[in-house]
């Protein structure tokens, strides 16, 4: 409570295999409200790891790393509505890389606005052995790096051992 300071959501709809999950219906939504979790389980997430991050003890013992930290939420998943896509039963999460992206881009827009640390993301796709350089999402994260930013994102989330997911590698 009173830790998002920013909000964004960046949700795609695209006709027979997603539709977004921005309060306000559309793909894009910026202010207070954007960024509250959807009604899908995995929804919550985010602001699990947000709470780990910079929650502040609520009557509780304990507090996040950083409990006088704000946050920044930003909502980059959409509702996957094709079975094939969920893996045989919809609906399900799922991401874009270019709502990534567009997050990323508000961080970097924001930034110094709110004087922001770090990004985290929680999240990943594909397997690879090394450096993913050719990946979408270099150019942006090279970006928040030149301004300070350090960008922290999952690694490992799927469980390979000898792998790591894209956009952490």
């Amino acid at each position: 409570t009173g830790k998002v300071v920013e909000e964004a959501c960046y949700s795609s709809t695209v006709a027979g295999t997603s539709q977004t999950v921005c309060p306000n219906g559309l793909d894009e939504q910026i202010g207070p409200g954007a960024a509250a979790p959807c009604t899908l389980d995995s929804c919550y997430h985010g602001t699990h790891v947000a709470g780990i991050a910079a929650g502040h003890g609520g009557g509780q013992s304990f507090s996040g790393v950083a409990k006088g930290a704000q946050i920044m939420a930003v909502q980059v998943f959409s509702e996957v509505i094709d079975p094939t896509a969920c893996g045989g039963v919809a609906p399900c999460m799922g991401g874009f890389s270019s709502d990534v992206i567009a997050a990323l881009e508000r961080v970097y827009a924001v930034s110094a606005q709110w004087n922001i640390a770090a990004v985290n993301m929680s999240l990943g796709t594909g397997t690879f052995s090394g450096h993913c350089d050719d990946e979408p999402y270099k150019p942006i994260i090279d970006n928040l790096r030149a301004i300070g930013v350090a960008t922290i994102v999952a690694s490992g989330n799927t469980g390979y051992r000898s792998s790591i997911s894209s956009p952490a590698c």
